[in-house]
């Protein structure tokens, strides 16, 4: 799929922006770096600006159990991404 983050909708969400430790973009890059790599859950919280490491964790399970309009929001978005 060409047209980068734009293309896969991440721009909607607020990506690139650092400033809030739980933005929803990070989620989907949360996932994919502790899914698809050996990376800790403090290098990820280091690199993400995420915060404290257990917030890796809590960004994880909120997007597993899938709940609310925003992380069903992201789940479109890592859909067209991987289509």
């Amino acid at each position: 799929m060409g047209g980068g983050i734009n293309g896969c909708g991440l721009a909607s969400l607020g990506y690139p922006k650092k400033r809030d430790r739980m933005a929803f973009w990070k989620y989907l890059e949360a996932r994919a770096l502790r899914t698809q790599t050996v990376a800790s859950n403090e290098w990820v919280s280091e690199r993400l600006g995420m915060g404290h490491p257990s917030n890796v964790s809590r960004a994880l399970a909120r997007f597993q159990m899938g709940k609310g309009k925003e992380i069903q929001r992201l789940k479109v978005v890592l859909a067209k991404c991987t289509d």
